[in-house]
């Protein structure tokens, strides 16, 4: 049997007071079947707020800063912990019944938060570049297109700015793929440190990358991440939606324009 079906089974030993151990049983059901992390720590809130007449109200806390809350919270209270996560339970006199119940529920929350904490690891893992922190490709072109249709929707423009790293293989053949590691970092924070909120860097592979901004002048940061890195990179962009069928079609004429440019750097050097 598992730690929760154990604990099940030893609250339905323990609790004689039957009346609320079928909420309880929902509780669980609903709590192991929910893996996202806001999601689960809702459900936990309302549950102990539901089955617990004693519970007046609920604060959950990340990183000191209140991400949920729930009734009201002039009276004591009892601290809960999920590894960064704070719970604060405000009650009035708690019988002891309700004590045991209220143990049992963390219990469970405790055990399934495990769960809950894969999930997030899977899904940002997912989500960015492990090496630089940009978003993936895939979910790199999602965002891209989720942002294409926005600006149509709204009759908005931005700029999609499509970057290729110059003489990244000479740098890795040279002085090794660390240092090459490094210089693909160090791009990303940059870019990063000039973008506003609401823009992104997505790692299309190896040492392309595109940026969008939420701007109609987006390019205008080119030149600034241009003095303040190391990386030497050719580039091309374009506004959407700007008469682009999707956001495909504008990706691929921004790598047109940026492959020109490379090529005329090359042409310049002979």
């Amino acid at each position: 049997m598992s730690k929760i079906g154990d604990i099940i089974l030893k609250a339905n030993n323990e609790l004689k007071e039957k009346a609320l151990f079928p909420l309880f049983s929902i509780f669980v059901v609903d709590i192991v079947g929910t893996i996202e992390k806001r999601e689960f720590l809702e459900k936990l809130c309302k549950s102990i707020f539901n089955i617990l007449h004693s519970v007046v109200g609920v604060i959950v806390l990340e990183n000191e800063k209140i991400v949920y809350k729930y009734g009201n919270f002039d009276s004591e209270f009892i601290d809960f912990s999920l590894d960064k996560i704070m719970i604060k339970i405000y009650h009035k006199e708690i019988s002891n019944f309700e004590e045991n119940l209220l143990k049992y529920i963390l219990a469970i929350a405790e055990i399934h938060y495990d769960n809950v904490k894969k999930f997030e690891i899977m899904k940002e893992n997912a989500f960015f570049d492990e090496l630089t922190g940009a978003l993936t490709r895939k979910a790199g072109f999602e965002m891209l297109s989720k942002k294409f249709h926005e600006l149509k929707r709204e009759n908005k423009i931005g700029t999609l700015i499509f970057i290729d790293l110059d003489g990244l293989k000479k740098v890795n053949d040279l002085h090794g793929h660390l240092e090459g590691d490094k210089l693909l970092k160090e791009f990303v924070y940059v870019s990063k440190e000039f973008i506003r909120k609401g823009d992104f860097v997505v790692r299309l592979g190896g040492d392309e990358f595109v940026i969008f901004v939420n701007s109609e002048h987006g390019d205008a940061i080119v030149s600034r991440i241009k003095n303040h890195t190391r990386a030497n990179f050719s580039w091309g962009s374009v506004n959407i939606p700007a008469g682009f069928k999707d956001i495909v079609e504008a990706i691929e004429k921004a790598d047109k324009k940026m492959y020109k440019q490379k090529i005329l750097k090359k042409y310049k050097k002979q």
